[in-house]
């Protein structure tokens, strides 16, 4: 049964080997290359000041190595839907639209078992390419620092993709999807056409509800002292607003009406805050996903990537047990 399976997917899996192979070749030497133009320009020490305290120019350096870093971190976070469309959508629907799994159910091999042997040879192989680029692509990236791609921090949407388990849980988002689709659909560009769809807009809409998913960290300043709290750039701002003195939060109404009314008496900043007071705005406050949170929203979002993923193939093996 894993020889016919292994024959069946010998175009894929060549694929997946040759793109592993040419990947980490293209990594192994662009690296060492990069970093023997950080050490020429001088801008190794820009790695741990930050950009703010490095008086080297930097444009060079980014106008040669910027480009490239962002073709591998753009590969990293396709390639599971490539691997959702072209391994995924075919495990089962060619043989459904050829016909071909008559054959296979007659045979002596149960459906669960043909069917998770197919899921087995396509996906593994496929996981550890992924495993294997976004390793290799991180520790690219990573040698940087905040001269590449990484410096808008682990929240934007390039980056968040390709780090923690977020590469692996999209895979099998979108592998699930596609045999899902395929089987249901029975037809491949079909099924192709609803995996994209499908894969684009759950993508789409955590990302929009992904900072409502973990409670954010609250920062609370004195009028007018605010500093520092917008400032960093690897950090979202959530919400924010005015405390009462017992400590509750003021409506965003309440807090308008009353910054009108002070900007109208008010000449300058010194007048403002105190009349903001007066009215009742002891604090001010910012809600806050910090750096160090990335880790728990990646386990929440990919949480819910295995739940959808664990009903799909669980789908799937339903249509594949009730297919005549």
């Amino acid at each position: 049964m894993i020889w016919v399976a292994l024959r069946r997917q010998r175009l894929q899996l060549i694929t997946l080997l040759v793109l592993l192979v040419v990947g980490s070749a293209a990594v192994l030497i662009m690296r060492p290359m990069m970093l023997a133009d950080l050490h020429s320009m001088g801008l190794e020490g820009c790695l741990t000041t930050g950009l703010e305290g490095c008086g080297k120019p930097k444009a060079p350096f980014q106008l040669a190595w910027y480009t490239p870093m962002r073709a591998a971190q753009l590969g990293l976070l396709v390639l599971p839907l490539l691997i959702g469309l072209f391994i995924g959508v075919p495990l089962l629907a060619r043989e459904i639209e050829q016909g071909t799994h008559v054959l296979a159910f007659t045979q002596s091999v149960s459906r669960t078992r043909w069917m998770l042997t197919n899921i087995a040879v396509g996906l593994l192989p496929a996981l550890v390419l992924v495993l294997a680029g976004q390793s290799l692509i991180n520790w690219w990236l990573s040698a940087a620092g905040d001269l590449g791609p990484l410096r808008v921090g682990p929240f934007d949407m390039n980056v968040f993709g390709i780090q923690h388990i977020a590469p692996v849980v999209y895979t099998l988002f979108a592998f699930s999807l596609g045999l899902f689709t395929g089987v249901l659909a029975r037809r491949l560009l079909t099924g192709m056409l609803i995996t994209l769809v499908g894969f684009v807009v759950l993508r789409v809409a955590l990302e929009t509800l992904r900072f409502k998913l973990i409670s954010p960290e609250r920062k609370i300043t004195g009028l007018p002292d605010t500093a520092g709290v917008y400032g960093e750039v690897k950090q979202i701002r959530v919400d924010s607003g005015y405390l009462d003195a017992q400590g509750h939060v003021v409506p965003d109404e309440v807090a308008s009406a009353a910054s009108t009314q002070c900007k109208a008496t008010s000449v300058d900043n010194t007048q403002f805050f105190p009349c903001m007071e007066q009215k009742g705005m002891a604090k001010h406050f910012t809600d806050m996903i910090t750096e160090p949170m990335a880790g728990q929203l990646h386990l929440v979002e990919g949480a819910i990537f295995l739940g959808v993923t664990a009903l799909l193939f669980a789908a799937t093996l339903i249509l594949v047990r009730r297919r005549t």
